[in-house]
């Protein structure tokens, strides 16, 4: 009997809006983000009816959204955010009782909805990363970290500034996530860069040999991350890495034994995408372990076209009522506007979530059968996707995920697989080198860097190389001096995020997306005149000393940093 390996990851990531905002941009995200996705997967996972199941759930929450989740403020915000729901509910099924006894039924739905959850959070006493850290310690669940603050890594100008972000965020993952075992990783926007002598995409930056960011991951103790399919698309095979026990030895091919992974970017066929791989960059032989997108399968429920959520039967995301949000209407045709969609029926969406579970699972086996008539021993379909999508921006998509590990335990050939359990699957793998690219539209960095983001680019760059040629180095004279360089770094940190190019450039939230870059950038420029300063034996205002306090009460991330770490490869 043939067997083909399941492994579903979920990246869930915020930018920092804790304190920074509230509606329409801002800390809502963050709470609709907690009700809507974080809590119905907890719920699912605590649900006793799953723990029979071969449930295997590979999740990453980026450092910046374990910050904010665990903050106290937040945490206590949220609560009221639910009972609020749960209100908005209530009222809407009063107001409507007799006149819409539709519109009063689907209130009185939410507000059981809402009400579960509440119950759900006040169980686990507000503390969302403390009940996935145990979920995690209970098996089935694994955790994995990526970049502080989601920094777009492959176009940082400095490597002092990408160790720098790795670092951190393996440090604030490993501190929210106790005992657990962290060797996972994800690469922010999927983006990958290896070593080579890299120009910098802007003038009056000298080039530089980089280190390969699978080469900063090792260096920091990770095991595994993942790509894009198109990284591999026509990269030569350089060899093979055997797994022993204490060591990995490396056969290399000649050079007219290489053969072409792929020779057409044909992915829904080929056997290459679906196996994980071992990549070094060019004239270097350690490595990680890349474990590639399968891009069908994700297809099917991430696309905007073919994709499960557009389903007339499904809850229409963008049509709300208001005050409270809640949302009363289905897709019903995604060509109609939206004062034409119909009444949302849940008994209908929840067979429409049987039917998709069913439907994607037979899709599994029969790409899994084709694939080993192929030639390919063990397929591995890694299903990688945005963990928002799950329940916020597709309502069902927790039920669904349920659904569909119900009928994978009930079936031999599939097995659930977490990140960790693929470095002990496979004896060996091939050796690869990866193309440089990202999962953003074009498979490039443009959603990052073009025409329209270059300003904040060149202000990003700017701050780097003062701050780590000029200002890592400082020795501070005294505590205020310390937690000023701290905080600088900070607001480095937060103005590196990849959230404000990709708002910027979508038009998803422009205006804010400014307004937090300028805002960081004004701090940083601002506590850099006053390291300066100090270093000179000035002594501070005190405007300037309430702006530290401002600056360490508002963005108060990451608690261990040290600006230290800045200062290069031999500080580490």
């Amino acid at each position: 009997m043939t067997r083909a390996l399941f492994h579903l990851v979920l990246h869930g990531h915020l930018p920092y809006v804790v304190g920074h905002g509230t509606w329409p941009h801002g800390e809502v995200w963050l709470q609709e983000a907690a009700a809507e996705t974080y809590i119905p997967l907890l719920q699912l996972l605590s649900d006793p009816l799953m723990r029979g199941l071969k449930l295997k759930l590979t999740v990453n929450f980026s450092p910046v959204l374990l910050e904010q989740l665990s903050h106290g403020g937040f945490r206590e915000r949220l609560g009221h955010y639910l009972e609020e729901q749960l209100k908005h509910a209530e009222r809407e099924r009063r107001e409507y009782g007799e006149r819409d006894p539709v519109r009063a039924a689907l209130a009185e739905y939410w507000a059981r909805v809402y009400r579960g959850r509440l119950d759900f959070f006040d169980s686990i006493g507000g503390d969302i990363v403390g009940a996935f850290r145990s979920a995690a310690s209970e098996g089935g669940l694994e955790v994995i970290s990526c970049a502080a603050t989601h920094g777009y890594l492959p176009l940082l100008l400095r490597d002092e500034c990408v160790r720098a972000q790795v670092k951190l965020g393996l440090m604030t993952s490993r501190r929210h996530m106790g005992s657990l075992d962290i060797k996972g990783f994800w690469l922010p926007e999927c983006a990958y860069r290896a070593s080579y002598d890299w120009t910098p995409p802007l003038p009056g930056y000298p080039g530089s040999r980089r280190a390969g960011l699978e080469m900063i991951l090792r260096d920091e103790g990770v095991s595994f991350s993942y790509v894009e399919p198109h990284l591999l698309t026509g990269q030569p095979l350089l060899g093979l890495v055997n797994f022993g026990l204490y060591a990995e030895d490396r056969v290399w091919f000649e050079d007219e034994l290489r053969e072409r992974v792929l020779e057409e970017d044909l992915f829904r066929d080929d056997p290459a995408v679906f196996k994980p791989y071992y990549g070094v960059s060019p004239g270097f032989q350690d490595g990680i372990v890349f474990v590639l997108r399968d891009p069908l399968g994700t297809a099917r429920v991430w696309s905007k076209d073919g994709g499960f959520p557009g389903d007339g039967r499904y809850l229409e995301f963008h049509k709300r009522a208001f005050p409270g949000g809640h949302r009363f209407w289905r897709v019903t045709d995604r060509r109609l506007g939206l004062g034409e969609k119909e009444y949302y029926d849940p008994a209908a969406a929840l067979q429409a979530v049987r039917e998709h579970a069913s439907l994607y699972f037979e899709e599994l086996k029969v790409r899994a059968s084709a694939l080993h008539a192929m030639g390919l021993q063990s397929v591995l379909f890694a299903e990688v996707f945005d963990a928002e999508l799950f329940g916020h921006w597709w309502y069902e998509g927790v039920v669904w995920l349920g659904e569909l590990f119900r009928l994978i335990s009930a079936d031999p050939t599939l097995e659930p697989v977490l990140g960790s359990d693929v470095l002990s699957i496979y004896d060996s793998l091939e050796v690869v080198h990866l193309w440089e690219g990202s999962w953003g539209a074009g498979g490039d960095h443009r959603i990052w860097f073009n025409r329209e983001t270059r300003w904040m680019w060149e202000e990003i760059y700017r701050c780097e190389e003062l701050a780590v040629g000029r200002l890592a180095p400082i020795e501070p004279r005294d505590e205020l001096h310390e937690r000023v360089l701290n905080q600088l770094f900070r607001e480095l940190l937060l103005l590196e995020a990849s959230d404000w190019e990709f708002l910027f450039t979508t038009w998803q939230a422009r205006d804010y997306a400014e307004m937090r870059f300028l805002k960081h950038l004004r701090a940083f420029d601002a506590l850099a005149r006053m390291a300066v300063g100090l270093s000179e034996g000035e002594t501070p205002s005190s405007e300037s000393i309430r702006l530290l306090e401002r600056l360490e009460r508002d963005d108060f991330l990451f608690p261990h940093l040290d600006y230290r770490w800045w200062r290069g490869q031999t500080d580490r």
